[in-house]
């Protein structure tokens, strides 16, 4: 079994920091649902990338 690590980039301070708002209420749905940001590697290249500037999710195992 596996759970997800969040990481935030310097570019994110907080929510209110990200102009776009459509990246901005991505990035706050994959905080709280990050086993969603891999189907956004897989769907939509150029809105994963905008939002892999402020957020980044790994599979670790869980210990």
């Amino acid at each position: 079994m596996s759970g997800y690590k969040i990481t935030t980039t310097p570019k994110f301070d907080d929510l209110n920091t990200i102009n776009d708002i459509e990246v901005r209420a991505l990035v706050s749905y994959l905080l709280s649902n990050p086993e969603d940001y891999f189907k956004l590697h897989t769907g939509d290249k150029d809105l994963y990338e905008k939002v892999t500037k402020f957020i980044e999710v790994k599979k670790e195992p869980i210990k």
